[in-house]
């Protein structure tokens, strides 16, 4: 179990240098291209480097900045390899006290002696201390390491992060003088804007001042002409004869006044009270058939128009009111636990309207 995974670890560390070896600021005379046991350059390296781990995927080393970063993970590799090739070296070197066979068999001594091989090529071109990129100082410090090529690829990557932040710098200088002249051309473009929008503000506020002026007095003009509409109305509504004989009047009112028009006027009005009346009759608690919109064009047409038309409902006991603000005529059926004197008298009118009515349509079909 070990062993194998050992094989992957020497398997990914294979691939990371061959990376590495591809860097571009890398000459391949100064780190060389792997060879196996037998002399013979690594077949699949380069499959490797490509697939060896999601740095190497996703940061491709084509940057000093990724090819530094393969370093250091070269490195960790290394040093989590190094107790256990260690190991491995020791046992390899190992025979068995009484056989003197080696501990080894002979596929595993292959396995092991590849890896061993593998893990020391890769060593003897790493260096063992760890740079740090971002201070340019070296951990462990050691003259001889500072000619080694991948210290040299280093060295020239902290130079060019210094050319950049120096370019960076110069940049951002540049920037903030153009943006400090933005600024104040747009504190200047700002100030002349307030300057208008000051001016149209007090513009829009004497306007809203007149016209909230003009809207309460045509308010005002309204509610006072409201007014006197509702005291005409209730004049109106208080000089109707009201009960049974208020509406016998009012359909003598309503004969006269369509007495200068077609027969069928007359009788169209007449019967038109009649079903309505009869409706009530025939379903007093059911309210929607004593409810008459005012502008309503059949009724208004039929009745409405006529003169004692609307009379003949006041005087059957019906009220000017409204309904969701819509105007209308109302038969209010008083509360008959509360008001039986009330619902009795109310009940009466509307039986003796009807039977009023009905005579009246009994007459004219008595006419024709």
């Amino acid at each position: 179990m070990e062993l194998r995974k050992c094989e992957e670890l020497v398997n990914e560390l294979s691939g990371l240098y061959e990376s590495l070896r591809k860097a571009s600021k890398i000459k391949e005379e100064l780190l060389p291209k792997l060879k196996g046991v037998n002399g013979e350059a690594l077949e699949g390296a380069e499959t490797d480097a490509d697939d060896s781990t999601d740095a190497a995927k996703t940061n491709p080393p084509h940057s000093l900045a990724n090819a530094v970063e393969l370093i250091h993970h070269v490195q960790k590799i290394l040093q989590e390899l190094e107790p256990k090739m260690d190991k491995f070296q020791k046992r390899l070197d190992e025979k068995d006290p009484i056989s003197g066979n080696p501990r080894y068999g002979e596929k595993t001594q292959q396995r092991v002696t590849y890896i061993l091989h593998i893990y020391n090529s890769v060593k003897q071109y790493v260096p063992d201390d760890r740079i740090s990129a971002a201070e340019g100082t070296v951990t462990n410090s050691t003259d001889v390491l500072l000619d080694n090529p991948l210290r040299l690829l280093e060295k020239q990557y902290l130079k060019e992060q210094e050319e950049h932040k120096m370019q960076i710098e110069l940049e951002e200088k540049q920037a903030i003088e153009e943006q400090t002249k933005i600024a104040e051309d747009e504190r200047r473009r700002q100030f002349e804007a307030e300057q208008k929008q000051k001016q149209q503000k007090e513009e829009e506020e004497r306007v809203l001042r007149e016209e909230r002026e003009r809207l309460h007095q045509q308010a005002e003009q309204v509610r006072q002409e409201r007014a006197v509409q509702h005291r005409q109305e209730q004049e109106w509504f208080e000089s109707i004869q009201k009960g049974p004989e208020g509406v016998k009047h009012y359909l003598e009112k309503l004969k006269q006044s369509t007495s200068d028009q077609p027969a069928l006027v007359h009788t169209k009005a007449v019967e038109s009270l009649y079903r309505i009346f009869q409706q009530i009759n025939a379903h007093p608690e059911e309210t929607k058939f004593r409810r008459i919109r005012r502008d309503h064009e059949q009724f208004v047409e039929d009745v409405g128009r006529h003169g004692g038309g609307i009379e003949v409902l006041i005087a059957a006991g019906f009220v000017l009111g409204a309904i969701d603000d819509v105007p209308c005529y109302l038969s209010i059926e008083p509360n008959i636990e509360k008001d039986m004197d009330g619902w009795s008298k109310w009940f009466d009118v509307n039986k003796a309207t009807f039977e009023v009515l009905e005579e009246a349509v009994q007459n004219l079909k008595s006419t024709k």
